[in-house]
């Protein structure tokens, strides 16, 4: 007689599939919330290091010019970059699953981006006098910059860069800065305004991006412009840049310069030239103040440094 029809074959094809849609979820699930959690940490470290790096550069450089009495002149210093988080080129080792793990960031490091073309003027006389005219330049100095753009995919956006002895962070919110430029305005005891002004200016061009490792060379060039310290009724600082966001940023440090010496708010004057926030400028009057142009008392002690910067993949294995 035949066999009465049985289920067992059935159920255990139902539990498998049961099995495998809670495996899916869990998957999705981790891909979902952990993978993005373990990216976005990966890329906030990645970050920190490069605001470490930039800081470790800038003390280089401010190293170079300092002791340039010395034999630092014509001296080349290398810095390595990290481009990324490397996770694409491992993602495929180890047990884990490509699949659950964060997709690896890029990056691009480069010198002198012509979208940040800023321009920083030093003129004798003021803006309410109407003496800032070619004539009145003192110097005019392309700073040039070394930055470090992100190219995240956790994490917010960020471009580190290296400009006038400072570092600054610029995001889709503003710009910062974390460390000041090489800006000093302050008073003596015989009520004369110091404006101290170290300009450093990279020179050179060129970008490299992708995941791989990038050196960057710098040489202090021998080319450096002294001035000989001068006093001034007025002195304006102004700067020109095709972003606004630069521009408030720069007022903030013209606003902290005058501020963190305790210089007397009569002494200068802070604004937007012509009212565009491209173009902050601070003008410094001195213990005479904006009515009396007679009184000599404003001092500027500039120098003007200028370092070659160029970049390059480094090859991330020996053949």
């Amino acid at each position: 007689m035949p066999h009465a029809p049985r289920d067992d074959a059935l159920s255990e094809v139902v539990g498998f599939v049961l099995i495998l849609g809670v495996l899916v979820l869990v998957m999705s699930l981790y891909q979902l919330y952990v993978v993005p959690a373990e990216g976005r940490e990966d890329e906030i470290a990645q970050m920190n290091a490069v605001k470490d790096i930039f800081t470790d550069y800038k003390i280089t450089l401010d190293s170079l010019w300092m002791n340039e009495e010395s034999e630092t002149r014509g001296v080349t210093t290398s810095t390595s970059f990290q481009l990324g988080t490397l996770g694409s080129s491992t993602v495929s080792g180890g047990v884990t699953m490509p699949v659950l793990r964060p997709i690896g960031s890029t990056a691009i490091v480069e010198v002198n981006n012509p979208d940040r073309s800023e321009v920083f003027r030093i003129y004798e006389g003021s803006v309410s006098d109407g003496d800032i005219t070619e004539g009145n330049i003192i110097a005019e100095i392309d700073p040039g910059a070394l930055e470090y753009e992100s190219q995240n995919n956790y994490w917010i956006q960020q471009v580190y860069y290296y400009q006038m002895g400072g570092v600054f962070l610029a995001q889709d919110s503003g710009t910062t800065t974390r460390i000041s430029p090489l800006i000093s305005i302050y008073p003596t005891r015989d009520d004369v305004t110091c404006v101290v002004i170290r300009a450093i200016q990279i020179t050179g061009g060129g970008a490299v991006g992708g995941s791989t490792p990038v050196r960057v060379d710098t040489r202090f060039r021998d080319s450096t412009v002294t001035y000989e310290p001068e006093s001034y009724s007025e002195v304006t600082l102004l700067l020109e840049t095709p972003d606004e966001k630069t521009g408030n940023t720069w007022r903030k440090i013209f606003t902290e310069s005058a501020k963190r010496e305790g210089l007397d708010a009569d002494w200068y004057d802070i604004d937007y030239f012509g009212g565009d926030a491209s173009r902050p400028y601070i003008t410094i009057y001195g213990k005479s103040g904006a009515s009396d142009e007679s009184e000599t008392d404003v001092t500027l002690d500039l120098k003007h440094y200028y370092f070659a910067v160029t970049v390059q993949n480094v090859a991330s294995q020996i053949d």
